[in-house]
């Protein structure tokens, strides 16, 4: 089996370990934002650190040990399809209750209102303008990055990792453990197969492209299922049917979060755990804009969510 075959069908277990690890895990960024504006805590975007530093360990070694196979983004242009694409996530991703990663856990418990996020998305992507192809921009491979800077960079992650393993040993905590696992795997899915997404799976199915092997495919659909059937092992699985504002709300944000994914290009999904870990410039700037997004619209007060979850975990 060539090393091409291999890593398509490696997106299946991947993605469904994935799934089955945000649910338990505290990674939505929306949700960590919220923490700290609200409630003055940043444990949870801590733990987004953490998640990143792993995949950051798993990228950059791999493409250390054999850049032939494995190698890191490459460059996009820092200009304002960047800054709106980014702006425009933050602010779907907050009327939605939750980012691409925290979609995948609520409604992988069973919220129903998350069916819509995915069809505002899709609907965002079938759109006929003049756009950013999904996911091609982000996987041109070869970042031009020095190899002292990977083996600082490389070096950060690794202290970060170590210290979340210490954390492990000292206190045993589900969600710090999901939150290893949510890096391990997402580093290597996107290592595999960096142009994976759901947010890509979709834009090449609602465009009729059909090109790409069906195991992608099947590596979103492994990917929800994870999420499922992690909520049901934890019973937190509990069918919650679509309301008509929580829906609207659902749809008008993934339709922003399509748009801005299409802008970027890429979600915070692909942004936390290939492009930032592959340190890929943009990537950085556009989560930073992203979250200052978030947090400035949460800080004016000008927008409530009361479907959001108080203690979301996803």
């Amino acid at each position: 089996m060539t090393f091409v075959a291999l890593s398509g069908f490696a997106t299946v277990p991947l993605g469904f370990v994935l799934g089955f690890a945000l649910a338990r895990a505290n990674s939505c960024t929306v949700a960590s934002t919220r923490r700290l504006v609200i409630d003055h805590r940043p444990d949870w975007f801590f733990g987004l650190m953490i998640a990143i530093s792993w995949a950051g360990v798993v990228l950059l070694g791999l493409a250390a040990w054999s850049p032939d196979r494995f190698q890191l983004p490459g460059a996009l242009p820092l200009g304002w399809p960047l800054v709106a694409g980014s702006v425009m996530i933050g602010i779907g991703a907050l009327l939605n209750g939750g980012c691409f990663l925290g979609s995948v856990a609520l409604l992988g418990r069973g919220n129903l209102n998350y069916l819509l996020t995915l069809v505002g998305i899709a609907v965002a992507l079938a759109l006929p303008v003049h756009r950013v192809a999904m996911g091609l921009p982000a996987i041109v491979p070869g970042g031009a990055v020095p190899d002292t800077t990977r083996l600082i960079f490389l070096a950060g992650f690794a202290s970060i990792a170590l210290f979340s393993l210490d954390m492990l040993r000292r206190r045993r905590r589900s969600a710090l453990v999901a939150l290893v696992v949510v890096g391990i795997s997402g580093g290597c899915i996107y290592a595999l197969n960096p142009d994976w997404s759901y947010l890509a799976v979709i834009d090449h199915s609602v465009n009729g492209r059909h090109e790409r092997p069906w195991m992608m495919e099947m590596g979103t659909v492994a990917l929800f299922l994870g999420a499922t059937i992690s909520a049901m092992l934890r019973h937190r699985f509990y069918v919650v049917r679509p309301s008509a504002t929580t829906a609207a709300l659902c749809l008008s944000g993934g339709f922003l979060m399509g748009i801005g994914g299409r802008l970027v290009p890429g979600g915070n999904d692909t942004l936390m755990l290939w492009s930032i870990p592959g340190l890929a410039r943009y990537g950085v700037i556009s989560y930073a804009i992203m979250i200052a997004s978030i947090a400035s619209i949460l800080l004016a007060g000008r927008i409530r969510l009361r479907h959001f979850p108080s203690k979301a975990s996803a």
